[in-house]
């Protein structure tokens, strides 16, 4: 038996490390983010992973963009079934997560049989994403929008989680206003992005947009083309604002995108 204390996603890492054929079982939404973002750390790790069925409708859309893209690569199966405690459980070794503890702890210990984890993951139902793959957001973004609108979507993702439960708050859409506005683009370009990956409707943006230009963090001046008729909308980051750089807001502007 060892034991493993550190941050939660450190956990994870370490115990995906120590395992082979993982699978994972997640209590909550705000530990299967965790759990993902270990995935990125650990290279070509392919694991299987149970989350709990009442907390399918409380993934953010930065974990479902990353199970998604995952899942896309061959190296995640994410299914909703019994999650009561979080666990790591390979094919001869298994791992317990506590997180009542401070640090934080792992214990490992030997394991004969691994067949009730995986009944568990048979019986699961398969999750559904409503977001794309990271990587298509991002890419999408830098070809729709421009690198710099790509620098504050692929920042939003290397964010640090703030909470165990429930969803991260950032909405997809204001967090795209938001880029556009970093990168001075047209507000059309952002329409692309949001249609092209069907993160909303127009009507949505627009909405999206009239509050964040209430709360008068981006305005929309006429973007000149030089060419006629009725000009296009431009998004900035409004003068008020005053912030430094605006592909790492900071947190109370990051709180008004949710």
């Amino acid at each position: 038996m060892d034991c493993i204390r550190g941050d939660s996603e450190e956990l994870f890492v370490e115990a995906l490390r120590g395992v082979t054929d993982p699978i994972v079982t997640l209590p909550s939404a705000g530990l299967c983010y965790r759990f993902c973002r270990a995935m990125d750390r650990v290279e070509d790790v392919e694991a299987r992973a149970v989350i709990a069925p009442s907390e399918v409708e409380h993934l953010s859309w930065r974990t479902q963009s990353l199970a998604a893209e995952f899942r896309f690569d061959g190296r995640l199966g994410l299914r909703a079934g019994r999650a009561t405690d979080t666990t790591v459980v390979g094919t001869d070794r298994a791992y317990a997560l506590d997180f009542t503890t401070r640090p934080l702890t792992a214990v490992g210990s030997s394991l004969d049989s691994q067949a009730t984890h995986r009944q568990r993951w048979a019986l699961g139902e398969r999750v559904f994403f409503d977001t794309p793959p990271r990587a298509q957001l991002i890419e999408r973004t830098a070809e729709a929008v421009g690198e710099t609108a790509a620098r504050v979507v692929r920042a939003e993702f290397g964010r640090a989680p703030t909470r165990r439960r429930g969803p991260e708050g950032v909405d997809p859409v204001k967090l795209l206003v938001w880029a556009g506005a970093a990168e001075e683009a047209r507000v059309t370009s952002v329409k692309t992005v949001v249609e092209d990956l069907r993160l909303g409707s127009r009507q949505m943006l627009e909405r999206r947009l009239e509050v964040l230009e209430t709360e008068e963090l981006v305005a929309t001046p006429p973007y000149h083309d030089g060419l006629r008729g009725r000009p296009e909308r431009q998004l900035v980051v409004s003068d008020g604002v005053g912030v430094d750089t605006p592909t790492q807001p900071p947190t109370w502007v990051r709180a008004a995108l949710v």
